[in-house]
Formats: C-alpha cells, sequence, structure tokens
C-alpha cells in the first residue's frame, strides 16, 4: 500500500480517482488562493499635531502648526 501527503492547498471534497487498464490516476483539485489582504490606512496624528495642517513661514526656522 502506498500512502501521499496532500499539499496544504488541496481541496479534500474535490477528490476523484479513476482505475484504467491496471493504472490508478488520482485527481486532486487546489482550493481557490486566499483574498490578498488589503492594507489598513490609519491616520494618527504625530506628537499631538495633523501634519496636514503644517505649514512653513517666510524663514526656515518658522513653523506654523493650525491645530
Amino acid at each position: 500500500m502506498r500512502k501521499f501527503v496532500l499539499p496544504e492547498n488541496a481541496n479534500s471534497d474535490k477528490i476523484s480517482a479513476v482505475c484504467q487498464d491496471g493504472v490508478l490516476t488520482v485527481t486532486v483539485e487546489k482550493l481557490p488562493p486566499p483574498e490578498p489582504k488589503k492594507p489598513k490606512t490609519i491616520e494618527e496624528p504625530l506628537f499631538g499635531f495633523d501634519l496636514g495642517s503644517m505649514a512653513w513661514g517666510d524663514e526656515d526656522t518658522d513653523l506654523f502648526i493650525t491645530v
């Protein structure tokens, strides 16, 4: 007797076997690939400030923050 280990993506509900002319042919369907996970976007203020409302002033040292 021979045993085979099926891969994790094998659909055990869709296995069929046919014996013809002394040859056993076993067919195992694959499971569909899982849906790719969509990246999540989390908007968090940095150090309590919303970076979208920050603007540089006229001088290089000036930074204006609108809260």
